[in-house]
């Protein structure tokens, strides 16, 4: 376990949480050329991941999984690399819900 805890601090919480849902988005439905693409390609003719990949909570786990435990490993790289996620995450959200 790091020497820093199993718990993030409330601050990298809230950049771990809004990273994660910007990463999700990005890998399981935003139709950002390249990543489409890649999608695309990866799913094709595969049923099963295409379900788990369909699936908000099984596909949120994975992403969930994957970046808790690089936090573990390197807490201060994973938050330098995440907050522009979190940050485009969190834009996002607000032009989603408060824009006319």
């Amino acid at each position: 376990m790091a020497a820093h805890g199993a718990i993030p601090s409330p601050w990298a919480a809230i950049v771990l949480t809004l990273a994660t849902f910007r990463v999700l988005r990005l890998i399981g439905w935003d139709t950002f050329p390249p990543i489409a693409s890649a999608r695309e390609r990866l799913l094709k003719g595969r049923t099963l991941l295409g379900e788990l990949w369909g699936c908000v909570y099984c596909l949120g786990f994975y992403v969930s999984l994957v970046v808790y435990l690089f936090w573990l490993w390197t807490p201060k790289w994973t938050i330098a690399i995440l907050a522009p996620f979190a940050l485009s995450g969190a834009v996002g959200l607000l032009a989603r819900n408060l824009d006319p």
